[in-house]
């Protein structure tokens, strides 16, 4: 009988897959029937179907370098999918049309009482999900997917419950999760026999519905962690990836099914071990690459620091939420980046520039680590809250903490910046003119924003050690700053408050696209005036004023708060064997400042300065949301939202096809963004499909951005600035080889926007200088580059 019913409860699982599963296994379907009909045929007349599935084996298999992957662990050869076309639809026709049937058929003669296993669900497996970080992360990517599955979450909660599905879709799967923390997940879910005892023969719950939706939930989850653990599982064969899924599923449920020499699991065993020797591998070269070996390659550095986060997305929350309430006997600890964005700008590798960081921020964490180990002995109630996003490392100390906690994280500070910039001068990442020691900076306060200004303030210190917010000389010449800061702004609205340059009624301050223009020109005096005359319809414009601007901005600049995301995601096009997209968001730094320097010139001192402008953090940060919302709704609405996955992180976004995109789709794109009100806010560049080198794809897609940088920064003192607002650039990268090839400009324009054929003939012309302009800056980079006007 507990066969019958976990069978019937496999069968409905699927069932009740979601619409997606469904489009994907009867597309799997098609593909097997075709292969069978090819084989049956004696390989001959190749169907359109065998053949397309055969490209997109091939442009996968050398993406993910399937082959090295095979030759470096030939006990798994045979698990590797195979893209001749006898032996793909070989091993097409050998996987079961449905995957939780191939699992079925992969546990029932290992497990003694499978029925009992699944049904584990409704108590041990929850609880195992809650514990184990990457567990709970498979299952929070697989359920922010679906409205059903959060809907399930928040049954038990009144208020939530209540919520609209487009409201409830706002939260995200952890928001939800942390509502049930204090209340078990599996309790509501046990079974009961007909007198209201627990039944412990029979454990399938009375409403199966309910338990369908967690096994639903379970198995996405196991799909989630197979593609994320299993770096190869793109190389796998059919039949070994719906082994390897299933495995997972039943360590999830319970763990002692995968257990023990009876398991005959035996494909998804070895996988697992493969990756367990990979992890083993990984680990030594880590330790290797610390040594005083041999130089290591950027693209292999990159590879190993890209994704690297010391915290999850839980512990992030738990930083932000002491860093909201910052309570009593805490400390805070940050350590910034303070140069990334130059970096950004000038390596041009912003994958470089993340892997650099997070390098950082591993032997920061590692060091932070041994402190609370060796301070737990005399201090058993001090506990630590890490955050990391981007940018910077964050740390907040609670309860009794030793009197020289700060002497000793300086000392920790000091050797994390000489151990890095050992390392990446050594192995070649960076010269040593480039003084890396000198990146990364660290504040200390007693509150979350206090410590972030400290971090700020030590950029102006030559010396670079760990700055306190407390001490008096830190406390006096921020209180001053803020004091010259309004002495400035006084200043300036005096001279140039009857100008747009100033916005607002009685406290004037520089507008959004001052601003943009000041921090894209830097020191250069005679191209920020030329520009701002040009924007503003100015006749003049003082060099005094212009300095008097460069100073204010750069003053503003300390005060901006630090932005907090509890999920920390890597943008990038790594994956996009298909092309794919990247958007910068411009002029969201110039945002940020313009709303700092709103609440600065309502602050009246010091303290009142640091939450005037945490309030306006927050109201940007609604517009940058809303901003992002409408790429990702733009993107999806032309390519089809099964199509294509957008992410964005930071003020980066990326979309990913899964076939190449038109030309026709890429000037849609541009087109409904400006539809959209958002005509010059992002910076685009599209790659194209066959990129061979997975790290040259982001690469490309940053030369572009610059590209569409420096033409908006050629055409800012030639033409007409409603006209240049009015106009989104995309820049079609139409070339496999990174440094060289053909580069075509893509334009589209508001409604109210007609360009002239003069202007037409400037904008092409300024394209032109923009591409020379690029190459000679990836020259002093080191590389050979030559891209040029693509000629159809």
């Amino acid at each position: 009988m507990r066969f019958v019913s976990a069978i019937a409860i496999l069968i409905c699982l699927g069932f009740t897959a979601p619409a997606k599963a469904l489009e994907l296994a009867i597309t799997n379907l098609f593909l097997r029937e075709e292969c069978q009909q090819f084989l049956d045929n004696n390989c001959r007349q190749m169907p359109a179907g065998v053949r397309r599935a055969l490209e997109a084996c091939a442009i996968n298999q050398k993406a993910h370098a399937c082959d090295k992957v095979a030759a470096e662990n030939p006990e798994i050869k045979d698990l590797i999918v195979n893209c001749s076309a006898k032996e793909f639809c070989e091993q097409q026709t050998t996987s079961p049309n449905d995957e939780l049937v191939a699992c079925w058929n992969g546990l029932k003669d290992s497990v003694v009482d499978t029925a009992n296993a699944i049904s584990s669900i409704f108590t041990g497996a929850w609880e195992r999900i809650k514990a184990d970080r990457e567990k709970r992360a498979a299952f929070a990517a697989s359920c922010d997917k679906s409205i059903a599955c959060k809907r399930d979450l928040v049954k038990d909660f009144p208020h939530h419950a209540k919520l609209s599905d487009a409201e409830l879709d706002k939260y995200s799967t952890n928001q939800l999760l942390r509502l049930a923390e204090f209340d078990s997940i599996g309790r509501s879910y046990k079974a009961y026999n007909s007198n209201g005892k627990a039944n412990t023969g029979v454990t399938v719950p009375k409403d199966s519905k309910e338990g369908l939706k967690k096994l639903q939930a379970l198995w996405a989850t196991a799909s989630e962690l197979a593609s994320q653990k299993y770096h190869r599982y793109s190389c796998y064969s059919p039949a070994a990836k719906e082994e390897l899924k299933c495995y997972i599923f039943a360590s999830i449920v319970d763990p002692t099914l995968v257990a023990g020499k009876g398991a005959k699991l035996l494909k998804a065993r070895r996988l697992a071990e493969v990756v367990e020797k990979e992890k083993e591998v990984a680990a030594v070269a880590a330790r290797d690459v610390r040594a005083p070996a041999g130089p290591i390659r950027k693209t292999e550095f990159a590879g190993k620091y890209l994704n690297y986060s010391p915290t999850t997305s839980e512990q992030n929350l738990r930083w932000m939420a002491l860093a909201e309430s910052a309570p009593k006997n805490t400390k805070f600890f940050e350590v910034e980046n303070s140069v990334m964005k130059n970096l950004n700008d000038t390596m041009k590798d912003k994958n470089l520039v993340t892997s650099l960081t997070n390098y950082h921020k591993e032997l920061l964490q590692t060091k932070t680590e041994k402190l609370m180990a060796e301070l737990k002995a005399d201090f058993p109630n001090l506990e630590v809250a890490a955050y990391s996003d981007f940018k910077a490392s964050r740390f907040a100390f609670q309860g009794q903490a030793p009197p020289d906690l700060q002497q000793r994280l300086n000392q920790i500070l000091k050797e994390t910046n000489q151990e890095f910039s050992d390392f990446v001068v050594k192995n070649g990442l960076v010269k040593e003119s480039a003084r890396p020691e000198n990146w990364f900076r660290a504040g200390y306060g007693e509150t979350a924003d206090q410590a972030s200004l400290a971090s700020r303030y030590s950029r102006q210190s030559g010396e670079n050690s760990l700055q306190s917010y407390t001490t008096s000389e830190l406390k006096t010449k921020m209180t001053e700053k803020v004091r010259s800061v309004e002495a400035l702004r006084t200043d300036l609205q005096s001279e140039l408050g009857h100008t747009s340059v100033l916005e607002g009624t009685t406290k004037k301050t520089l507008s959004a696209d001052a601003i943009d223009i000041l921090r894209k020109n830097g020191p250069d005096v005679t191209k920020t005036q030329a520009d701002l005359k040009n924007r503003f319809g100015l006749s003049e414009i003082s060099e005094n004023s212009v300095r008097k601007m460069q100073t204010y901005v750069k003053s503003v600049d300390e005060f901006s708060p630090s932005i907090h995301v509890a999920q920390r995601e890597v943008s990038h096009l790594d994956d996009a064997q298909f092309g794919g997209l990247s958007a910068d968001m411009s002029g969201m730094g110039a945002k940020n400042l313009n709303a700092t320097a709103k609440a600065l010139s309502e602050s009246k001192s010091l303290d009142e300065a640091l939450v005037q402008t945490r309030k306006s953090e927050k109201a940007i940060t609604t517009q940058f949301n809303k901003q992002k919302e409408t790429f990702k709704n733009v993107i999806q609405d032309v390519v089809g939202k099964d199509r294509i996955k957008t992410l964005c992180s930071g003020d980066d976004c990326t979309a990913i096809p899964k076939q190449f995109l038109s030309d026709t789709e890429k000037e849609k794109i541009l087109k409904k963004l400006t539809d959209a009100g958002y005509s010059s806010e992002f910076r685009l560049a599209f790659i194209p499909e066959n990129i061979a080198e997975t790290s040259a794809r982001t690469q490309m897609a940053v030369h572009g951005e610059s590209i569409e940088k420096a033409l908006r920064k050629n055409l800012a003192d030639k033409m007409e600035p409603a006209k240049l607002k009015g106009i989104v650039f995309g820049v079609d990268m139409k070339t496999t080889k990174l440094h060289q090839g053909g580069v075509k400009l893509i334009t589209a324009s508001s409604s109210q926007v007609r360009l002239s054929s003069r202007e037409e003939r400037l904008i092409s012309e300024s394209f032109q200088k923009a591409l020379e302009q690029v190459n000679q800056d990836l020259a002093k980079t080191g590389a050979n580059a030559a891209y040029r006007t693509w000629v159809p």
